[in-house]
């Protein structure tokens, strides 16, 4: 009986450090991810104001050509 209390023990802290584990790398990947998505919309909202800023550019090109 004791043997197999003993065992069971084993059993369950080999467990949880299997499962500490397993949430530690979910975590860390949840949080990469995060990250990579960050650095994505922080390269998207550039690459829109440049795009923002050439529409304001050749607009402004269009009226003075217009004007000649």
């Amino acid at each position: 009986m004791v043997e197999t209390v003993k065992r069971d023990k084993g059993v369950s802290v080999g467990y949880m450090k299997v499962y500490e584990r397993e949430e530690m790398l979910l975590n860390k990947g949840i949080q990469q991810g995060r990250e990579a998505e960050r650095a994505n919309t922080e390269r998207e909202r550039k690459r829109a104001d440049l795009a923002e800023e050439e529409n304001r550019r050749l607009k402004e090109e269009i009226k003075k050509l217009k004007k000649q």
